[in-house]
């Protein structure tokens, strides 16, 4: 006899990107999260200086014609591959998410944001700088582990 209508569950599409925290090492949530802080910090300040009578704050987002918008775009992108690695190891996810944090790291330190004439650098540019080094460094690890837990792909 064949199970009742109400009895068969139904899979949905969403079901195939949640993650499963057994399967997910730490690091990979690591990774996700790190994700996170770069995506923030391309609204933070990464410069500040003198504004008459106030010390003026420019993010990443609102000065330096935008690249703040791309750090941010590359950071919602490696979101992304962090949230569906969590429900598989996969090489080529984890080496996307290095390859965002590469770009990401050139983006930052190919910026013209000389200090001088007041103006400084601000703690947005360095959160920036620290979370794409440590997303390269952790997707790195990752790929490897999954390669040696036998993902093909």
């Amino acid at each position: 006899m064949s199970q009742p209508q109400a009895a068969v569950k139904k899979a949905s599409i969403f079901e195939a990107f949640m993650p499963e925290p057994s399967k997910a090492p730490p690091l990979e949530w690591v990774a996700l999260a790190v994700g996170v802080i770069l995506a923030i910090s391309a609204f933070l300040p990464w410069v500040t200086g003198p504004d008459n009578y106030t010390e003026l704050g420019i993010s990443g987002a609102s000065g330096s014609g935008g690249t703040g918008w791309l750090v941010f775009g590359a950071a919602l992108a490696s979101i992304v591959m962090g949230f569906i690695g969590l429900s598989r190891d996969s090489i080529s996810l984890a080496a996307g998410q290095a390859i965002i944090g590469l770009f990401t790291l050139i983006i930052i330190l190919t910026q013209d944001l000389t200090p001088g004439d007041g103006y400084s650098l601000s703690f947005g540019i360095f959160l920036a700088l620290i979370a794409s080094a440590i997303l390269i460094i952790l997707s790195v690890y990752n790929a490897i582990d999954a390669l040696r837990k036998g993902a093909k792909y």
